[in-house]
């Protein structure tokens, strides 16, 4: 992504094992007006190929992720306030192999303010998209 790209909704597809694919947002910096007010959008597509997995990350570390991507099926949410590194969608990711297929509709928005990448989305599944990771 490019910060050219802010208010853009994307919709993901699949991956596969020998074809991992990584969306990498822009770098982000503290008290850099130029990169506050950043905003995307991340959809799972109807045509999303599990369970490979897509993750969000910057290119530079630290990364970090702050915010909530509730569930609905089961009523809960996942939070995260601590430095991570990716946001992941699917199974098959290597840091959360536990997780679950996302569902078409599922989705993360991201804002950027102050070098740091607010969260927040919706999955219908526990653990379909997760965050804060390495």
């Amino acid at each position: 992504m490019k910060k050219e790209d802010s208010g853009k909704t994307g919709f993901l597809t699949g991956s596969t094992p020998a074809n991992p694919q990584s969306i990498i947002l822009p770098d982000i910096g503290e008290n850099d007006p130029d990169s506050d007010g950043l905003c995307y959008k991340f959809i799972v597509g109807s045509d999303y190929e599990g369970p490979h997995g897509r993750l969000v990350q910057t290119s530079l570390p630290p990364t970090k992720f702050v915010g909530n991507i509730n569930w609905i099926q089961g009523s809960g949410v996942s939070s995260v306030t601590t430095p991570g590194g990716t946001i992941s969608f699917g199974v098959g990711v290597l840091h959360h192999p536990f997780g679950a297929d996302p569902t078409p509709g599922d989705f993360v928005k991201v804002y950027s303010s102050n070098g740091k990448w607010y969260v927040t989305g919706e999955c219908w599944v526990n653990s379909s998209i997760q965050f804060g990771g390495p």
